[in-house]
């Protein structure tokens, strides 16, 4: 019964909501673009428990009764979100609202974005894949060249580690990873 709720209600939050992103080709030049201005760049998408719980504060009375324990578990044991309570959950959404003003391009993917493209309307939307530089003809990532990148992962150390010792043997185009 909650599987035919869930879906009903994705159906309508996507016809009422959601707008395709753009895909393509000039995708990576859109990207570059943004990269090679003099400024910092915010580059970002939503993870599928996040943006729940970004909306869970604004929803109406009877769906956040109804959500509330999957979503904060979904914190808790897929994101690691601690602790997962009203009072924390609310001030994630709260600040993940007052960040989004900052995004410059977002990887979008999650119908639930429409609920939320007021926060964010200069950002440019990309089909999330688009972001993937080794999938594109000509890799968005080589303006990355003697630029600072913050990566903000669990296993950033491994990360770094990883592209300093292997980046050469990853990919045939070497432009990928500059």
């Amino acid at each position: 019964m909650s599987t035919k709720i869930s879906k009903t209600a994705h159906a309508f939050v996507k016809k009422a909501f959601y707008t395709p992103p753009q895909k393509g080709v000039h995708c990576s030049s859109i990207i570059k673009n943004e990269l090679e201005k003099d400024k910092p760049s915010m580059i970002a998408r939503f993870g599928s428990t996040e943006i729940k719980a970004i909306l869970y504060p604004y929803l109406p009375w009877p769906f956040r009764f109804y959500l509330k324990n999957r979503i904060f578990s979904n914190m808790e044991i897929l994101s690691g979100f601690f602790p997962s309570n009203e009072e924390s959950i609310r001030a994630f959404s709260k600040l993940m609202i007052a960040d989004m003003k900052l995004l410059d391009i977002l990887g979008s993917w999650r119908i639930e974005e429409g609920l939320l493209k007021k926060y964010f309307p200069a950002a440019i939307r990309l089909q999330l894949s688009e972001l993937e530089p080794y999938l594109q003809k000509d890799p968005w990532s080589e303006v990355l060249e003697n630029k600072k990148i913050l990566v903000i992962h669990p296993f950033n150390a491994t990360i770094e580690s990883q592209y300093n010792i292997n980046r050469e043997f990853l990919f045939a185009d070497k432009r990928v990873l500059p």
